[in-house]
């Protein structure tokens, strides 16, 4: 044990410095990246699979959200907020009732509810970006888009929705890959939010299970079938697009949700900071940035298929962690960290 004293004091410190590397890239690119509108114009003109969007919502009063009209959108859709955060600002519907809506789950929610929803996104209740709610200067945008089916081969553990692979990325290697599923009791939304159970990682080989989870894993899914040992579909090819995202983006480090759909991988949003790495062992997510950084020292990684094989590589146990030896190589991107937020900051 090194000399900060307890596990729990050396994971917080962890926690802390991936919380920083949000910092590792430009703050142009973060912004685009997290805002969900700007990330899938400039996804989609770089040749990447996003949802369609079929309705844009700019406010300047919530007398716009009450008067907009509804029955322009399709039966099915999703509404958004451009800087909404842990799906708490989504609303799937897929279907109506008369003047009502069905949700994914099954319950119907009233015009006016979906309205005041609408609000809430509008008001920035669920922006990524902490905004003081009386400044009358910021105010969140509200999208539709698409509601995308899920791939076939997904559908036996679903009772509604879909699934996607959230990836934990850096310097264009995955090092963390966690699948989501859509839960009938959230409406839709994904279980990393709504469960007390932690879903299956995913190995390089794109394999799922339970190994370096810290909290109880979610073994089965709500159709009763197991979640482990299996290998997902278009695994392979969500990886690519991930990849292709980061490099598209230019960031260095990121977290990226594709969605696993009827017609392929799909990007549906990204992160520039690592708040999402849910249930993760954070001595093992060390250990992997570590030799992800030595292996960037080294001029190992100049091309995508560089980065596949370095994820192999990182992923090969023992992780055997040594806190001191950690902190004294990250201490350099640290301050290299620190040195970029003092320079924007004059």
């Amino acid at each position: 044990m090194g000399k900060e004293g307890t596990p729990m004091k050396e994971t917080a410190r962890i926690e802390h410095f991936f919380a920083s590397l949000h910092g590792c890239n430009e703050p142009y690119a973060n912004m685009v990246l997290c805002h969900k509108l700007m990330a899938k114009d400039f996804a989609e003109k770089s040749g990447i699979p996003v949802p369609e969007t079929i309705g844009v919502l700019k406010p300047v009063s919530e007398d716009d959200i009450r008067n907009y009209d509804y029955n322009s959108l399709p039966d099915s859709f999703v509404m958004k907020g451009a800087l909404g955060r842990y799906g708490q600002a989504v609303t799937i519907v897929t279907g109506r009732r008369g003047e009502d809506f069905e949700l994914a789950g099954g319950r119907i929610m009233t015009r006016d509810t979906l309205i005041e929803a609408a609000c809430s996104i509008y008001n920035g209740k669920w922006s990524e970006w902490s905004v003081p709610v009386h400044n009358e200067q910021w105010k969140d945008i509200i999208f539709f888009e698409e509601l995308l089916k899920p791939h076939p081969d997904t559908k036996p553990y679903l009772k509604c929705g879909m699934s996607d692979i959230r990836f934990g990325m850096h310097k264009l290697v995955p090092f963390h890959m966690l699948l989501r599923l859509s839960l009938e009791k959230a409406d839709g939304k994904s279980n990393t939010h709504y469960s007390d159970s932690i879903p299956p990682l995913l190995t390089p080989a794109g394999y799922t299970t339970g190994e370096t989870l810290v909290k109880p894993l979610l073994g089965t899914s709500e159709t009763g079938k197991t979640l482990l040992g299996i290998k997902w579909p278009c695994y392979e090819e969500a990886l690519d697009t991930a990849m292709r995202v980061q490099h598209a983006f230019r960031v260095n480090h990121c977290t990226l949700d594709i969605a696993i759909t009827d017609r392929g991988p799909v990007f549906m949003e990204g992160h520039a900071s690592t708040r999402s790495y849910t249930g993760a062992d954070m001595k093992v997510l060390a250990t992997r940035f570590l030799r992800i950084e030595k292996c960037v020292h080294e001029g190992r990684i100049k091309s995508m298929d560089d980065a596949r094989d370095v994820m192999h590589d990182i992923f090969v146990p023992p992780y055997k962690f040594d806190f001191e030896e950690w902190r004294n190589n990250m201490w350099d991107l640290g301050y290299q960290i620190g040195q970029k937020h003092r320079q924007r900051s004059h």
